[in-house]
Protein backbone atom coordinates (compact mmCIF):
# COMPACT_ATOMS: atom_id res chain seq x y z
CA UNK A 1 0.00 0.00 0.00
CA UNK A 2 1.45 3.36 -1.02
CA UNK A 3 1.02 6.50 1.03
CA UNK A 4 1.17 9.95 -0.55
CA UNK A 5 1.01 13.02 1.68
CA UNK A 6 -0.02 16.22 -0.06
CA UNK A 7 0.18 19.61 1.61
CA UNK A 8 -1.72 22.71 0.52
CA UNK A 9 -0.99 26.21 1.81
CA UNK A 10 -3.89 28.59 1.19
CA UNK A 11 -3.41 31.35 3.73
CA UNK A 12 -3.33 28.65 6.40
CA UNK A 13 -1.75 25.23 6.01
CA UNK A 14 -4.00 22.27 5.40
CA UNK A 15 -3.01 18.62 5.20
CA UNK A 16 -4.44 15.75 3.22
CA UNK A 17 -3.69 12.05 3.12
CA UNK A 18 -4.27 10.11 -0.07
CA UNK A 19 -4.01 6.38 0.48
CA UNK A 20 -3.96 4.15 -2.60
CA UNK A 21 -5.32 0.80 -1.44
CA UNK A 22 -6.01 -1.09 -4.66
CA UNK A 23 -4.84 -4.48 -3.40
CA UNK A 24 -3.29 -6.14 -0.40
CA UNK A 25 0.41 -7.01 -0.71
CA UNK A 26 0.65 -10.78 -1.07
CA UNK A 27 4.47 -10.75 -1.23
CA UNK A 28 4.88 -11.14 -5.01
CA UNK A 29 7.37 -8.99 -6.91
CA UNK A 30 4.64 -7.30 -8.97
CA UNK A 31 2.32 -6.44 -6.06
CA UNK A 32 4.06 -3.15 -5.26
CA UNK A 33 3.91 -1.84 -8.83
CA UNK A 34 0.92 0.42 -9.43
CA UNK A 35 0.77 2.24 -12.75
CA UNK A 36 -1.79 4.64 -11.24
CA UNK A 37 0.59 6.24 -8.76
CA UNK A 38 1.06 9.35 -10.89
CA UNK A 39 -1.34 12.21 -10.04
CA UNK A 40 -4.06 13.02 -12.51
CA UNK A 41 -2.77 15.83 -14.77
CA UNK A 42 -5.19 18.56 -13.64
CA UNK A 43 -3.68 21.83 -12.36
CA UNK A 44 -6.88 23.10 -10.74
CA UNK A 45 -7.54 20.70 -7.83
CA UNK A 46 -5.66 21.22 -4.58
CA UNK A 47 -5.75 17.47 -3.91
CA UNK A 48 -5.50 14.90 -6.69
CA UNK A 49 -5.99 11.17 -6.32
CA UNK A 50 -4.57 8.31 -8.32
CA UNK A 51 -6.22 6.00 -10.82
CA UNK A 52 -6.58 3.44 -8.04
CA UNK A 53 -8.90 3.17 -5.05
CA UNK A 54 -7.98 6.19 -2.94
CA UNK A 55 -8.84 7.22 0.59
CA UNK A 56 -8.65 10.99 0.94
CA UNK A 57 -8.97 12.88 4.23
CA UNK A 58 -9.33 16.64 4.13
CA UNK A 59 -9.67 19.29 6.82
CA UNK A 60 -9.18 22.47 4.82
CA UNK A 61 -9.08 21.67 1.10
CA UNK A 62 -10.99 23.69 -1.45
CA UNK A 63 -10.98 21.30 -4.42
CA UNK A 64 -10.51 17.53 -4.40
CA UNK A 65 -10.39 15.36 -7.52
CA UNK A 66 -10.08 11.70 -6.57
CA UNK A 67 -9.54 10.44 -10.11
CA UNK A 68 -10.58 6.99 -11.29
CA UNK A 69 -11.23 4.07 -8.97
CA UNK A 70 -13.57 3.38 -6.07
CA UNK A 71 -12.57 6.28 -3.84
CA UNK A 72 -13.41 7.31 -0.28
CA UNK A 73 -13.43 11.10 0.28
CA UNK A 74 -13.89 12.33 3.83
CA UNK A 75 -14.25 16.06 4.49
CA UNK A 76 -13.88 17.44 8.02
CA UNK A 77 -16.31 19.83 9.63
CA UNK A 78 -14.40 23.06 8.87
CA UNK A 79 -15.52 24.21 5.43
CA UNK A 80 -14.23 27.76 5.68
CA UNK A 81 -11.67 29.15 3.25
CA UNK A 82 -9.83 32.42 2.83
CA UNK A 83 -11.67 33.13 -0.43
CA UNK A 84 -15.05 32.07 1.01
CA UNK A 85 -15.34 29.47 -1.76
CA UNK A 86 -17.31 26.26 -1.29
CA UNK A 87 -15.57 22.91 -1.15
CA UNK A 88 -15.58 21.16 -4.54
CA UNK A 89 -15.45 17.36 -4.69
CA UNK A 90 -15.04 15.19 -7.78
CA UNK A 91 -15.08 11.43 -7.38
CA UNK A 92 -14.21 10.50 -10.94
CA UNK A 93 -15.01 7.17 -12.56
CA UNK A 94 -15.87 4.36 -10.16
CA UNK A 95 -18.08 3.82 -7.13
CA UNK A 96 -17.15 6.59 -4.72
CA UNK A 97 -18.10 7.39 -1.12
CA UNK A 98 -18.43 11.06 -0.13
CA UNK A 99 -18.33 11.35 3.67
CA UNK A 100 -19.32 14.77 5.05
CA UNK A 101 -18.45 14.94 8.73
CA UNK A 102 -20.41 17.06 11.24
CA UNK A 103 -21.49 19.91 8.94
CA UNK A 104 -21.43 23.07 11.01
CA UNK A 105 -20.02 25.89 8.88
CA UNK A 106 -22.26 28.00 6.67
CA UNK A 107 -21.69 31.42 5.18
CA UNK A 108 -24.75 33.37 4.10
CA UNK A 109 -22.75 35.02 1.31
CA UNK A 110 -22.53 31.82 -0.74
CA UNK A 111 -25.40 29.72 -2.14
CA UNK A 112 -23.92 26.39 -1.09
CA UNK A 113 -21.11 25.10 1.13
CA UNK A 114 -20.05 21.89 -0.60
CA UNK A 115 -20.56 20.86 -4.21
CA UNK A 116 -20.13 17.40 -5.69
CA UNK A 117 -19.61 17.61 -9.41
CA UNK A 118 -20.34 14.02 -10.43
CA UNK A 119 -22.50 12.29 -7.81
CA UNK A 120 -24.27 9.25 -9.26
CA UNK A 121 -26.80 7.75 -6.81
CA UNK A 122 -26.73 4.44 -8.71
CA UNK A 123 -22.99 4.01 -8.07
CA UNK A 124 -21.85 6.46 -5.41
CA UNK A 125 -22.76 6.89 -1.74
CA UNK A 126 -23.29 10.14 0.15
CA UNK A 127 -22.58 9.65 3.84
CA UNK A 128 -23.67 12.42 6.24
CA UNK A 129 -22.60 12.42 9.89
CA UNK A 130 -25.52 14.39 11.37
CA UNK A 131 -25.99 12.94 14.87
CA UNK A 132 -24.05 12.81 18.14
CA UNK A 133 -26.71 10.81 20.04
CA UNK A 134 -26.62 13.30 22.92
CA UNK A 135 -29.77 14.60 24.60
CA UNK A 136 -30.01 18.13 25.95
CA UNK A 137 -29.44 21.76 25.02
CA UNK A 138 -25.96 21.19 23.57
CA UNK A 139 -26.78 18.34 21.21
CA UNK A 140 -25.61 18.24 17.58
CA UNK A 141 -28.36 16.21 15.98
CA UNK A 142 -30.12 16.79 12.69
CA UNK A 143 -33.07 19.18 12.86
CA UNK A 144 -34.21 18.98 9.25
CA UNK A 145 -33.12 17.86 5.78
CA UNK A 146 -34.81 18.54 2.45
CA UNK A 147 -33.99 18.57 -1.27
CA UNK A 148 -34.69 21.29 -3.82
CA UNK A 149 -33.87 21.00 -7.53
CA UNK A 150 -32.97 23.75 -9.98
CA UNK A 151 -35.67 24.84 -12.40
CA UNK A 152 -33.70 23.45 -15.33
CA UNK A 153 -32.86 20.21 -13.50
CA UNK A 154 -29.12 20.81 -13.73
CA UNK A 155 -28.47 20.40 -10.01
CA UNK A 156 -30.10 19.56 -6.70
CA UNK A 157 -29.47 21.24 -3.34
CA UNK A 158 -29.60 19.32 -0.07
CA UNK A 159 -30.59 21.74 2.70
CA UNK A 160 -29.51 20.58 6.16
CA UNK A 161 -30.46 22.30 9.42
CA UNK A 162 -28.35 21.70 12.53
CA UNK A 163 -28.59 23.26 16.02
CA UNK A 164 -26.85 26.54 16.74
CA UNK A 165 -23.77 26.81 18.92
CA UNK A 166 -25.90 27.56 22.01
CA UNK A 167 -29.43 26.68 23.09
CA UNK A 168 -30.68 30.18 22.28
CA UNK A 169 -28.72 30.59 19.02
CA UNK A 170 -30.45 30.30 15.66
CA UNK A 171 -30.11 26.94 13.87
CA UNK A 172 -27.44 26.59 11.19
CA UNK A 173 -28.48 25.99 7.59
CA UNK A 174 -26.01 24.11 5.44
CA UNK A 175 -26.26 23.26 1.72
CA UNK A 176 -24.69 20.51 -0.40
CA UNK A 177 -25.10 20.95 -4.16
CA UNK A 178 -25.23 17.81 -6.30
CA UNK A 179 -24.61 18.61 -9.95
CA UNK A 180 -26.35 16.64 -12.67
CA UNK A 181 -29.27 15.54 -10.47
CA UNK A 182 -32.88 16.70 -10.63
CA UNK A 183 -34.29 14.44 -7.90
CA UNK A 184 -33.15 12.15 -5.10
CA UNK A 185 -34.68 9.75 -2.60
CA UNK A 186 -33.44 10.89 0.81
CA UNK A 187 -33.82 7.35 2.14
CA UNK A 188 -30.96 6.26 -0.16
CA UNK A 189 -28.50 8.54 1.65
CA UNK A 190 -26.42 7.22 4.55
CA UNK A 191 -27.45 9.59 7.35
CA UNK A 192 -26.59 8.82 10.94
CA UNK A 193 -23.85 8.53 13.57
CA UNK A 194 -20.49 7.18 12.43
CA UNK A 195 -18.28 7.57 15.51
CA UNK A 196 -17.23 4.72 17.75
CA UNK A 197 -19.96 4.25 20.34
CA UNK A 198 -20.75 2.15 23.39
CA UNK A 199 -23.35 -0.57 22.89
CA UNK A 200 -25.90 -1.77 25.43
CA UNK A 201 -23.73 -4.79 26.26
CA UNK A 202 -20.82 -2.53 27.22
CA UNK A 203 -18.71 -3.20 24.11
CA UNK A 204 -17.52 -0.63 21.57
CA UNK A 205 -18.51 -0.72 17.91
CA UNK A 206 -17.42 1.16 14.80
CA UNK A 207 -20.51 0.13 12.83
CA UNK A 208 -22.50 3.16 11.66
CA UNK A 209 -25.94 3.75 13.14
CA UNK A 210 -28.07 4.88 10.21
CA UNK A 211 -31.24 6.91 10.69
CA UNK A 212 -34.71 5.84 9.65
CA UNK A 213 -36.13 9.09 8.26
CA UNK A 214 -39.80 9.95 8.57
CA UNK A 215 -41.90 11.93 6.14
CA UNK A 216 -42.92 15.58 6.00
CA UNK A 217 -46.36 14.58 7.27
CA UNK A 218 -47.69 13.07 10.49
CA UNK A 219 -45.77 9.87 11.18
CA UNK A 220 -46.81 7.09 13.56
CA UNK A 221 -43.82 5.13 14.82
CA UNK A 222 -43.77 2.00 16.99
CA UNK A 223 -40.27 0.51 16.70
CA UNK A 224 -40.11 -3.22 17.22
CA UNK A 225 -36.32 -3.04 17.14
CA UNK A 226 -33.85 -0.47 18.38
CA UNK A 227 -32.15 2.12 16.24
CA UNK A 228 -32.03 5.77 15.23
CA UNK A 229 -35.24 7.46 14.08
CA UNK A 230 -35.91 10.99 12.83
CA UNK A 231 -39.56 11.85 12.19
CA UNK A 232 -38.71 15.45 11.14
CA UNK A 233 -41.77 17.55 10.16
CA UNK A 234 -45.41 16.95 11.08
CA UNK A 235 -47.35 16.18 14.25
CA UNK A 236 -45.81 12.78 14.92
CA UNK A 237 -46.66 9.99 17.36
CA UNK A 238 -44.01 7.65 18.78
CA UNK A 239 -44.68 4.66 21.04
CA UNK A 240 -41.79 2.80 22.68
CA UNK A 241 -43.29 -0.20 24.47
CA UNK A 242 -40.64 -2.90 23.96
CA UNK A 243 -37.31 -3.53 25.63
CA UNK A 244 -35.16 -1.97 22.88
CA UNK A 245 -32.67 0.88 22.70
CA UNK A 246 -33.93 3.76 20.55
CA UNK A 247 -32.83 7.32 19.80
CA UNK A 248 -35.71 9.39 18.39
CA UNK A 249 -35.60 12.91 16.96
CA UNK A 250 -39.13 14.32 16.71
CA UNK A 251 -38.36 17.52 14.80
CA UNK A 252 -40.92 20.23 14.09
CA UNK A 253 -44.59 19.88 14.96
CA UNK A 254 -46.67 19.14 18.05
CA UNK A 255 -45.44 15.62 18.69
CA UNK A 256 -46.39 12.97 21.25
CA UNK A 257 -44.02 10.31 22.57
CA UNK A 258 -45.09 7.54 24.95
CA UNK A 259 -42.39 5.45 26.61
CA UNK A 260 -42.84 2.49 28.94
CA UNK A 261 -39.92 0.08 28.37
CA UNK A 262 -36.38 -0.14 27.08
CA UNK A 263 -33.72 2.54 26.84
CA UNK A 264 -35.10 5.64 25.12
CA UNK A 265 -33.57 8.97 24.18
CA UNK A 266 -36.15 11.32 22.63
CA UNK A 267 -35.62 14.90 21.46
CA UNK A 268 -38.43 17.27 20.60
CA UNK A 269 -37.98 20.22 18.27
CA UNK A 270 -40.13 23.23 17.52
CA UNK A 271 -43.71 22.82 18.66
CA UNK A 272 -45.53 21.96 21.86
CA UNK A 273 -44.59 18.34 22.47
CA UNK A 274 -46.01 15.86 24.98
CA UNK A 275 -43.94 13.12 26.61
CA UNK A 276 -45.61 10.38 28.67
CA UNK A 277 -43.84 7.85 30.87
CA UNK A 278 -46.61 5.26 30.81
CA UNK A 279 -47.21 2.61 33.44
CA UNK A 280 -46.09 -0.86 32.39
CA UNK A 281 -46.18 -3.94 34.61
CA UNK A 282 -43.45 -5.52 32.46
CA UNK A 283 -40.96 -2.69 32.95
CA UNK A 284 -37.68 -3.68 34.56
CA UNK A 285 -36.69 -0.68 36.72
CA UNK A 286 -33.09 -1.94 36.87
CA UNK A 287 -32.63 -1.56 33.11
CA UNK A 288 -35.21 1.07 32.10
CA UNK A 289 -33.70 4.39 31.03
CA UNK A 290 -35.36 7.46 29.54
CA UNK A 291 -33.69 10.72 28.54
CA UNK A 292 -36.30 13.10 27.15
CA UNK A 293 -35.70 16.66 25.93
CA UNK A 294 -38.49 19.00 24.86
CA UNK A 295 -36.52 21.60 22.91
CA UNK A 296 -38.37 24.67 21.68
CA UNK A 297 -42.01 25.18 22.61
CA UNK A 298 -44.23 24.74 25.66
CA UNK A 299 -43.78 21.05 26.35
CA UNK A 300 -45.61 18.72 28.74
CA UNK A 301 -44.13 15.76 30.61
CA UNK A 302 -46.47 13.27 32.28
CA UNK A 303 -44.96 10.73 34.69
CA UNK A 304 -47.40 7.89 35.30
CA UNK A 305 -44.63 5.47 36.29
CA UNK A 306 -41.39 6.79 37.83
CA UNK A 307 -39.49 3.51 38.08
CA UNK A 308 -36.06 3.40 36.45
CA UNK A 309 -33.39 5.96 35.59
CA UNK A 310 -35.14 8.98 34.09
CA UNK A 311 -34.05 12.49 33.11
CA UNK A 312 -36.59 14.95 31.70
CA UNK A 313 -35.53 18.36 30.34
CA UNK A 314 -37.93 20.96 29.02
CA UNK A 315 -35.56 23.23 27.13
CA UNK A 316 -36.84 26.63 26.09
CA UNK A 317 -40.48 27.52 26.64
CA UNK A 318 -42.95 27.37 29.50
CA UNK A 319 -42.91 23.65 30.25
CA UNK A 320 -45.10 21.53 32.53
CA UNK A 321 -44.21 18.43 34.54
CA UNK A 322 -46.97 16.31 36.09
CA UNK A 323 -45.90 13.39 38.28
CA UNK A 324 -48.45 10.82 39.36
CA UNK A 325 -45.86 8.57 40.98
CA UNK A 326 -43.35 9.09 43.77
CA UNK A 327 -39.81 7.73 43.45
CA UNK A 328 -38.69 4.96 45.76
CA UNK A 329 -36.00 2.30 45.94
CA UNK A 330 -33.07 2.61 43.54
CA UNK A 331 -35.00 4.58 40.92
CA UNK A 332 -33.96 8.10 39.92
CA UNK A 333 -36.02 10.90 38.39
CA UNK A 334 -34.54 14.29 37.48
CA UNK A 335 -36.69 17.14 36.15
CA UNK A 336 -35.35 20.34 34.61
CA UNK A 337 -37.54 22.89 32.88
CA UNK A 338 -34.78 25.08 31.50
CA UNK A 339 -35.50 28.62 30.39
CA UNK A 340 -39.07 29.87 30.78
CA UNK A 341 -41.77 29.93 33.44
CA UNK A 342 -42.07 26.24 34.21
CA UNK A 343 -44.66 24.40 36.29
CA UNK A 344 -44.03 21.30 38.38
CA UNK A 345 -46.51 19.00 40.07
CA UNK A 346 -44.17 16.56 41.76
CA UNK A 347 -43.89 13.87 44.39
CA UNK A 348 -41.35 12.83 46.98
CA UNK A 349 -38.10 11.21 45.87
CA UNK A 350 -37.81 13.40 42.77
CA UNK A 351 -35.11 15.94 41.93
CA UNK A 352 -35.77 19.28 40.23
CA UNK A 353 -32.84 21.29 38.88
CA UNK A 354 -33.56 24.92 37.98
CA UNK A 355 -30.30 26.27 39.37
CA UNK A 356 -29.01 27.66 36.10
CA UNK A 357 -32.32 28.52 34.44
CA UNK A 358 -34.29 31.74 34.31
CA UNK A 359 -37.99 32.34 34.79
CA UNK A 360 -40.57 32.40 37.56
CA UNK A 361 -41.30 28.76 38.25
CA UNK A 362 -44.16 27.15 40.18
CA UNK A 363 -43.63 24.03 42.30
CA UNK A 364 -46.43 21.91 43.76
CA UNK A 365 -45.09 19.13 45.98
CA UNK A 366 -47.74 16.53 46.77
CA UNK A 367 -47.11 14.54 49.96
CA UNK A 368 -49.24 11.49 50.77
CA UNK A 369 -49.21 9.22 53.81
CA UNK A 370 -47.83 6.38 51.68
CA UNK A 371 -45.06 8.63 50.30
CA UNK A 372 -43.99 9.68 53.78
CA UNK A 373 -43.68 6.02 54.76
CA UNK A 374 -41.78 4.77 51.69
CA UNK A 375 -40.14 7.61 49.71
CA UNK A 376 -37.08 9.75 50.28
CA UNK A 377 -37.28 13.56 50.42
CA UNK A 378 -37.62 15.58 47.24
CA UNK A 379 -34.71 17.83 46.25
CA UNK A 380 -35.56 21.15 44.60
CA UNK A 381 -32.77 23.40 43.31
CA UNK A 382 -34.31 26.80 42.57
CA UNK A 383 -32.95 30.25 41.82
CA UNK A 384 -35.87 32.59 41.16
CA UNK A 385 -37.03 35.20 43.63
CA UNK A 386 -40.37 35.02 41.81
CA UNK A 387 -40.71 31.27 42.33
CA UNK A 388 -43.70 29.94 44.25
CA UNK A 389 -44.14 26.71 46.21
CA UNK A 390 -47.32 24.92 47.24
CA UNK A 391 -47.07 21.98 49.63
CA UNK A 392 -50.08 19.65 49.42
CA UNK A 393 -50.37 17.48 52.55
CA UNK A 394 -52.94 15.01 53.89
CA UNK A 395 -55.98 16.60 55.48
CA UNK A 396 -55.31 17.42 59.12
CA UNK A 397 -51.52 17.74 58.76
CA UNK A 398 -51.41 21.28 57.42
CA UNK A 399 -50.60 22.59 60.89
CA UNK A 400 -47.61 20.26 61.21
CA UNK A 401 -45.57 21.80 58.37
CA UNK A 402 -42.37 23.61 59.20
CA UNK A 403 -39.37 24.90 57.24
CA UNK A 404 -36.00 24.76 59.01
CA UNK A 405 -33.01 26.69 57.68
CA UNK A 406 -29.84 24.62 57.86
CA UNK A 407 -26.46 26.00 58.94
CA UNK A 408 -24.45 27.40 56.04
CA UNK A 409 -20.73 26.70 55.66
CA UNK A 410 -19.14 29.11 53.12
CA UNK A 411 -16.10 26.83 52.84
CA UNK A 412 -18.13 23.76 51.87
CA UNK A 413 -18.92 25.05 48.36
CA UNK A 414 -22.56 24.10 48.84
CA UNK A 415 -25.69 26.23 48.37
CA UNK A 416 -28.04 27.26 51.13
CA UNK A 417 -30.58 24.60 52.06
CA UNK A 418 -33.83 24.49 54.02
CA UNK A 419 -35.46 21.27 55.22
CA UNK A 420 -39.23 20.94 54.95
CA UNK A 421 -40.98 18.68 57.46
CA UNK A 422 -44.50 17.35 57.81
CA UNK A 423 -44.60 16.32 61.42
CA UNK A 424 -41.39 14.38 62.03
CA UNK A 425 -41.02 13.35 58.37
CA UNK A 426 -38.50 15.16 56.17
CA UNK A 427 -40.32 15.61 52.85
CA UNK A 428 -38.08 18.04 50.90
CA UNK A 429 -34.77 19.87 50.69
CA UNK A 430 -35.00 23.36 49.18
CA UNK A 431 -31.64 24.42 47.73
CA UNK A 432 -30.97 27.94 46.51
CA UNK A 433 -28.00 30.02 45.43
CA UNK A 434 -29.07 33.26 47.10
CA UNK A 435 -27.16 34.94 49.91
CA UNK A 436 -29.41 33.42 52.49
CA UNK A 437 -31.96 30.71 53.16
CA UNK A 438 -35.50 30.29 51.84
CA UNK A 439 -36.87 33.11 53.98
CA UNK A 440 -34.42 35.50 52.30
CA UNK A 441 -34.95 34.28 48.73
CA UNK A 442 -38.14 36.14 47.90
CA UNK A 443 -39.91 32.90 46.94
CA UNK A 444 -43.30 32.12 48.48
CA UNK A 445 -44.66 29.01 50.21
CA UNK A 446 -48.27 28.00 50.78
CA UNK A 447 -49.70 24.84 52.36
CA UNK A 448 -52.80 23.08 51.03
CA UNK A 449 -54.63 20.22 52.76
CA UNK A 450 -56.28 17.54 50.61
CA UNK A 451 -58.26 14.50 51.70
CA UNK A 452 -57.48 12.80 48.38
CA UNK A 453 -55.14 14.21 45.75
CA UNK A 454 -55.90 13.64 42.09
CA UNK A 455 -53.42 14.59 39.40
CA UNK A 456 -54.68 16.90 36.64
CA UNK A 457 -56.13 14.95 33.74
CA UNK A 458 -56.49 11.72 35.70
Amino acid sequence: MNLILLFSFLGIAGSFAVVDGMADDSGGSDDDIDPGDEPTPDPDPDVVGTSGDDTIYSQAGEHIDAGAGDDFIRVGHDYSSAENDPITLTGGAGSDVFFIEDPSHHDVDRPFDIEITDFDPTEDALRLDLFDLEVGPWHENLLDISAASAEDGSFLDLHITMPGSTESADPLDFTIRLHGLADIDLSTLEIGEFSTRLQDDGTLTDDPLLADLGSAGADALTPANGGLFATLDGNDTVNLHTDVSAFVLLGDGDDHATISQGQASVLGGDGDDTFTLAHDDDRDPDTFEANLYGGQGDDTFVIEDARGDVTLEGGQGNDSFIAYDAVSGESFLRLSGGEGNDTYIMRMGQLVDEFHSGGDDTYTLVVTNDDMATASPANIYFNGSGDSFDLVVPDGLEGDVRVEAQPFDPDANMPHVDNVYVGDTLVAHLWNDFDGNFADSGASLTVTAAALWTAPGS
